[in-house]
């Protein structure tokens, strides 16, 4: 499984799994460690930003788990959202460490 895919709940349709695996964080914070340069604030921005979505969408898929009947609409919307948030965080990320 590449770093942009994801596992699919099949009873949900929601990912069960952030689409860039801790290992990949390591590797893009390795990477870009001490390197001086205009873009380093982007950087960091972006990892930021990721690190703040993966948590929000580990959050929402906490919420869904323990939604009810009564719940589950507006839990599931959310965690979608959630969803989408990572995955343009990721792709943040993925372009400011000189990724396409």
């Amino acid at each position: 499984m590449s770093g942009n895919e994801s596992r699919i709940s099949p009873l949900t349709g929601a990912p069960t799994s952030p689409p860039a695996s801790i290992a990949c964080r390591k590797t893009w914070t390795t990477k870009v460690a001490g390197v001086p340069d205009a873009a380093s604030r982007d950087r960091d921005s972006a990892m930021k930003e990721y690190d703040n979505a993966r948590a929000d969408l580990k959050e929402k898929r906490t919420s869904l788990d323990k939604a009810t009947a009564d719940t589950w609409s507006d839990a599931k919307a959310k965690t979608a959202q959630a969803w989408t948030n990572t995955k343009v965080a990721y792709d943040k990320v993925t372009k400011a460490n000189g990724g396409s």
